[in-house]
């Protein structure tokens, strides 16, 4: 292995255990209690606190919208003076942005819970009686000897054409390795009971008014992306999309300090919609803007990082890996990967089924992506999940869908830089559910939000596209409604590839 990418080994990982790690070519270690130790690569933030009989440890960042000047240690400082149980915890920390990893001990045993939709990934298995954890499935297999699944549907599912075209998106709690598993969003892990606990929903939300919600929303997004300018030297993509429009709106007191950019790859155009959108809009609102031309790309680099993560997302995008690698390592890159859960792309109103829910992976042809459905909706029901107003629907894609394929992108992109999700804030999301109107196109939430903090930032089109454009879109919603996308897409590729 080249040695100028063996400092990038593992990089922003970490290992939960009761045993010591050494997989790491630099780590700190953090004593959880007698049993447990925290060892993260380097590059990780960890920040431990502890107060009475309450002891915090946090990987990563938090940000505070309301407090923005507030560092990670000041943030749990503030936790702390008035915490003294896990549940209370969980409820504060509805309205802290970042991408974490909070591990807790108190009188109330060990708990750990992660940002809303698990950008900070959390893996776990048991190990001789211990819950231990890490940031990817293959490096914990590694650690306690875990095995390749022999289960044929599991196999069968990632293995397949449809999984490789469809981005490695897959459905359910469950790795590539037996008895090592993700923990998704909305759920904690218990280390004393080795259970996992849903949290979230637990109460019904509550309908408001469009005017209600869209200057708290404003100030959640505006406070986020002040605490981050704050710390981080910032850079913001710039597309033509609804969630990097939001975004610029919310950047518009510390747009001076982003570097505001886009990448071009795979054979955009220049006349591309998320070039010329972004380019006229920067023109108007007077900011910075680059066009990235990312074509460059590295063999030795590409082992590295099929060596952090146990699954490359996209052999596609590992140009755009490789720009980050060499050019943004010093900053931190916001995303709106998070934005498209406060639009609903599928309402409440809609016959719920394993199979239908499969085919939103256009994989109810799988068995085990059935199965895992079926699990879910055996445990929503168990949880009475419908009777707190969230479509199971949205909440479903939510959970498998970015809480898996959503993240694992991120996860990847350690190692060349880390991401600010601004969205990724159960406070956003509650707002965002309690409106009735959540349509997916021309979100009225996202119109409010971008007239309250840049309306200016609207005299350029949203997503603009031409007849053939439409025509395409038209067809690929014609075929995943009956489940013939990927199908196609498969049969696309292999054409391509011939």
């Amino acid at each position: 292995m080249n040695p100028l990418f063996e400092k990038d080994l593992y990089k922003r990982q970490y290992v939960l255990s009761n045993f010591a790690v050494d997989i790491f070519a630099t780590a700190n270690t953090y004593k959880i209690n007698e049993n447990y130790v925290v060892t993260a690569e380097s590059s990780l933030e960890v920040t431990q606190l502890s107060k009475d009989s309450v002891g915090l440890t946090l990987l990563g960042f938090l940000l505070d919208p309301q407090n923005p000047e507030f560092n990670n240690y000041e943030i749990l400082q503030e936790l702390l003076s008035h915490i003294t149980t896990f549940e209370e915890l969980l409820l504060a920390s509805y309205r802290y942005g970042g991408k974490w990893v909070l591990i807790y001990s108190g009188k109330d045993g060990i708990k750990l819970v992660n940002d809303l939709v698990g950008a900070r990934q959390v893996y776990y298995t048991n190990h001789y009686g211990f819950l231990c954890c890490a940031s990817q499935p293959h490096v914990l297999a590694k650690l306690c000897n875990k095995t390749r699944s022999t289960d044929p549907e599991l196999n069968d599912f990632w293995g397949s054409e449809s999984f490789a075209y469809s981005e490695s998106a897959w459905i359910g709690d469950e790795s590539r390795y037996n008895d090592v598993k993700h923990l998704l969003p909305n759920k904690y892990l218990d280390f004393t009971t080795h259970n996992v606990v849903r949290f979230w929903p637990n109460i019904t939300i509550e309908s408001k008014a469009l005017n209600e919600v869209v200057p708290k929303v404003s100030s959640i997004l505006q406070g986020i992306m002040k605490a981050a300018n704050n710390r981080f030297d910032l850079s913001l993509a710039v597309s033509a999309g609804w969630d990097s429009r939001v975004l610029l709106a919310a950047a518009r007191p510390i747009i001076k300090d982003c570097y505001c950019f886009i990448q071009k790859f795979n054979g955009m155009k220049g006349s591309h919609c998320d070039i010329v959108v972004p380019q006229e809009l920067a023109k108007k609102l007077r900011f910075d803007f680059d066009v990235r031309e990312a074509t460059d790309y590295n063999s030795e680099f590409d082992k590295v990082l099929k060596t952090n993560v146990d699954i490359v997302q996209s052999e596609n995008k590992k140009v755009l890996y490789y720009d980050f690698y060499k050019n943004f390592s010093n900053k931190v890159n916001v995303s709106g990967v998070v934005g498209e859960l406060s639009r609903s792309r599928f309402g409440k109103n809609r016959p719920v089924s394993a199979k239908a829910l499969a085919k939103i992976f256009g994989r109810d042809d799988s068995p085990y992506a059935i199965r895992m459905a079926e699990q879910w909706l055996k445990e929503v029901k168990e949880n009475k999940i419908v009777e707190t107003g969230v479509s199971l629907w949205d909440l479903f894609y939510w959970e498998h869908y970015i809480g898996n394929w959503g993240t694992s992108f991120q996860a990847g992109l350690d190692i060349a830089v880390d991401e600010l999700y601004p969205f990724n804030c159960r406070d956003i999301i509650e707002q965002s559910y309690s409106l009735k109107d959540l349509s997916y196109e021309n979100s009225p939430l996202f119109i409010g939000l971008i007239n309250e903090m840049w309306p200016e930032a609207l005299s350029e089109p949203v997503n603009p596209t031409t007849r053939i454009e439409k025509l395409i879109k038209l067809a690929k919603k014609l075929l995943r409604k009956i489940g013939f996308f990927n199908q196609v897409k498969v049969v696309y590729y292999r054409l391509c590839k011939s």
